[in-house]
């Protein structure tokens, strides 16, 4: 739930674990999982209710509003170069995480696939297929 986080601390991250948690919640009137149109019923409303609060400028960005990535056009801030771990890093930071098995689960899948931090959050079991020994997330596949 968002519930206990401040409206303007609240992220596009946030926003995606709520959906995700959505789609695994199941109807306390039906006994079944929500429907595909109930989530997006959610997310359209939550949308709406941040566009309400960027127009009262409580909040000076919509969260529920995935910032849109343009290829070629040219931004007001300078580019920075991607900063990458060396092997010895990014053996360090699994071994440091070791102790901890969800957040070396992440740490592995964001290393191994070359994901970002919100892509690795962002996964639910919907998005495994064990059988074919594949993992999509969003336009992310990887075999």
């Amino acid at each position: 739930a968002l519930g206990n986080i401040a409206l303007e601390k609240l992220t596009p991250v946030h926003i995606q674990a709520l959906i995700n948690d959505k789609r695994k919640s199941i109807s306390e009137r039906t006994g079944k999982p929500l429907s595909a149109r109930t989530v997006k019923g959610i997310q359209r409303t939550l949308h709406t209710a941040l566009e309400i609060a960027v127009g009262y400028d409580f909040v000076h960005r919509n969260a529920a509003t995935p910032k849109e990535r343009k290829v070629g056009t040219e931004t007001s801030a300078a580019p920075t170069a991607a900063q990458f771990l060396q092997v010895s890093e990014a053996r360090a930071l699994l071994a440091s995480a070791a102790e901890e098995p969800l957040y070396y689960a992440l740490f592995a899948t964001i290393l191994s696939l070359g994901m970002r931090l919100g892509e690795a959050l962002a996964l639910t079991w919907e998005d495994i297929d064990f059988a074919a020994r594949r993992l999509t997330s969003g336009q992310l596949s990887s075999e």
